[in-house]
């Protein structure tokens, strides 16, 4: 469906959140211990700084939520059942459930989908 490159490039991106998370817990956590310690001149700039990368990466995550979803829905290897599987997966897990259906489904192209079953809709 997608180019090498663009399949890892989306991959990167999902990545992303994941990494800003851990950075945002830490750097939490530091400035906590340097308020504790009497502050600093920074940590204004340090807050202002995280606040607009918080609000980047928000809007990243409701592309990425959008993205995920539109490609679970236009994807024609996976049957009815299986589409509603997989968007309550990834609406419900976000981050984690965005990286296993990237990694099932659009870095290998290939259908390795435990839900298939037998779909009753088109009874």
């Amino acid at each position: 469906m997608w180019k090498t490159t663009v399949r890892f490039g989306i991959g990167l991106v999902t990545i992303i959140p994941l990494v800003y998370v851990v950075g945002f817990f830490v750097m939490g956590i530091r400035g906590v211990i340097i308020a504790w310690d009497g502050g600093s001149e920074w940590l204004p700039v340090a807050f202002e700084f995280a606040f607009g990368l918080h609000l980047a990466m928000m809007a990243l995550m409701f592309a990425l939520t959008i993205g995920y979803l539109i490609h679970v829905h236009t994807n024609g290897q996976l049957s009815d059942h299986s589409k509603t599987n997989w968007m309550i997966f990834v609406v419900v897990t976000q981050s984690i459930g965005m990286l296993v259906y990237l990694w099932k489904h659009v870095l290998t192209g290939e259908n390795h989908d435990r839900f298939q079953g037998d779909d009753r809709s088109k009874e």
